[in-house]
């Protein structure tokens, strides 16, 4: 990860805190303002709730004094200007109405014949019951043709019967009860909705076209207590935040529009966090070029200045920046270090050249000895001393070829074999030997790969001039080097002789050069591979991929 991306993190992780707060905030004045919209919900459906109840109230007193008169008993006539009068001086009422036991209206305001409402619910549990019964919405009654909501109470024939003479209604006018409340409360964004006991809604302010229509059994589950608040829909699938209270067996809500009670504070969230945002994206402009100015390009220049001393420019410095920051002081820090380092350089350069030097002599000097001592030798025993003189002469001239890479810790490997192998030719092949032909591709590795590598081609040229022709038979020898594509690469000594003889095992053979091939191919994780036939051998050293080099880009 480059530095300049650190620090665009590290100013992010600065911002998270108000970015947190902010967000905590605006959590909780969403919460805030929704317990407010539940409380006042719930405070406007107990306030509509205890107007109802007072309108009942009275309704019950007003039916107990009629149900009292005996005029509604006897005198018919007297009967209905008493209904005329209570639905002219009450406008809360849309009509009066008398029936006998059976049901059949007797008078009434409106006036009505040849009316009977036996078969209506509330009728029959007024008959049943001493208190007025509060019945459900009747959408067009038979006797106003309008709306109402009855409230029945049965009348007894003398006082002291226990059986009842018939019933007495009133019919609520719904429309005036909503208007009123149209008029009384300020409605934007909210509703009131008032539900009999059957769910079917009588009063809705605003939005009358909702009355008659019948609330799910799933929304009438949420009220649960005689009063409270909760989130739902309203009858007109809108998400609501509604507040109820029972009353009479009726169920009066008031719901606010969770949407658009809460535009406002819907559109400020979102403005401050698109202004929260813009900050956060300029300081995070800001972050990445100052970063770009003030660390990542006097890292980069440092960067570039140790990779050049990395490839051996030691007369290259870093950078000269400012002494009183930290980048300038870590400058010149690298550069106290990198002279000391030259310096300690100097002097191991010095005393591996002393060294290489001493182990070139000691080398010359032993195949010298060796030289003198296969002159008094048997001529089995001469033979295994020259082979040995070679193998130490060879390892002299990969010594003599490491003497001139300047000590590096790696080696153009193409470049020293071609080298290598054209100083082997000159020592072992001339114009009636075979002649050696050389293809090598460009290639850095260790030194240690190198010298193993080196030994094992010495090994295999020479045993390819002994035994692959006749003696002063023409033929060739071809050293190729490969690197592939991914990263492997191939070393391989090819032959047109007589080949291998028949039933030849590599990983059997007891030749001592054979031995040593395999040994130093095993060092370095290879592989060998032996192909022997008429037209020649091959000998290929697979060799793996090396890892790849980790640079530090210092980004």
């Amino acid at each position: 990860m480059s530095l300049r991306n650190r620090l665009s993190i590290l100013v992010g992780l600065a911002l998270l805190p108000p970015i947190g707060l902010l967000a905590y905030d605006t959590v909780e004045t969403r919460a805030r303002e929704r317990r407010q919209l539940h409380d006042q919900a719930l405070y406007q459906a107990q306030l509509v709730a205890g107007q109802i109840e007072t309108i009942i109230a009275g309704a019950r007193r007003l039916s107990w004094a009629i149900a009292n008169q005996t005029r509604i008993r006897t005198d018919f006539d007297r009967c209905n200007l008493l209904m005329r009068d209570v639905v002219n001086d009450v406008p809360l009422y849309r009509a009066g109405i008398v029936t006998d036991r059976t049901g059949k209206v007797i008078c009434s305001w409106p006036r009505s014949v040849d009316v009977n409402l036996g078969d209506r619910d509330y009728v029959i549990e007024a008959m049943r019951q001493k208190d007025m019964v509060i019945g459900t919405l009747i959408a067009r009654g038979r006797v106003t043709g309008a709306a109402a909501l009855p409230l029945a109470r049965r009348y007894l024939a003398v006082e002291g019967d226990v059986e009842a003479a018939g019933v007495l209604i009133l019919g609520l006018d719904l429309d005036l009860l909503a208007r009123g409340f149209q008029e009384r409360y300020n409605w934007s964004n909210r509703y009131l909705s008032v539900l009999d006991r059957e769910g079917t809604i009588v009063i809705r302010v605003p939005g009358p076209e909702a009355v008659g229509r019948k609330v799910s059994a799933a929304g009438l589950a949420r009220a649960t207590g005689d009063s409270g608040s909760f989130e739902g829909s309203d009858a007109f699938g809108r998400q609501s935040i509604i507040g109820y209270a029972k009353v009479e067996g009726l169920l009066v809500s008031v719901g606010y529009d969770s949407e658009a009670v809460l535009a406002a504070l819907n559109e400020s969230t979102w403005r401050n966090a698109l202004l929260m945002g813009l900050v956060t994206l300029l300081a995070l402009t800001a972050a990445w070029i100052a970063g770009e100015r003030l660390v990542r390009r006097p890292v980069k220049r440092m960067v570039k200045a140790a990779r050049r001393h990395e490839a051996g420019e030691r007369q290259v410095r870093f950078p000269e920046l400012k002494a009183d920051t930290e980048l300038g002081s870590l400058s010149r820090a690298l550069n106290r270090m990198s002279e000391a380092n030259e310096k300690l350089l100097s002097q191991r350069e010095i005393l591996m050249r002393e060294l290489q030097h001493r182990v070139m002599n000691s080398l010359q000097l032993l195949a010298s000895f060796l030289q003198l001592q296969a002159r008094n030798a048997d001529p089995a025993t001469r033979e295994q001393l020259a082979v040995a003189r070679e193998r130490i002469i060879s390892m002299s001239t990969i010594f003599r070829y490491l003497y001139r890479a300047d000590l590096a810790s790696t080696v153009e490997f193409g470049a020293f074999l071609e080298a290598f192998c054209n100083d082997t030719a000159r020592a072992y092949l001339g114009e009636a030997t075979p002649r050696l032909e050389i293809a090598v591709d460009r290639q850095e590795i260790p030194l240690e790969q190198a010298l193993s590598l080196a030994l094992m081609t010495h090994e295999l040229i020479t045993n390819a001039i002994k035994h692959a022709f006749p003696p002063g038979a023409p033929g060739c020898i071809r050293i190729a080097f490969k690197v592939k594509p991914d990263g492997t690469s191939e070393l391989a000594v090819t032959d047109n002789g007589k080949g291998m003889p028949a039933g030849f095992d590599a990983s059997r053979s007891k030749s001592l050069g054979m031995v040593l091939v395999q040994r130093l191919t095993q060092s370095l994780s290879g592989e060998l591979r032996v192909r022997s036939g008429a037209e020649g051998t091959e000998i290929v050293i697979a060799l793996p991929a090396r890892p790849a080099t980790r640079e530090k880009r210092g980004e």
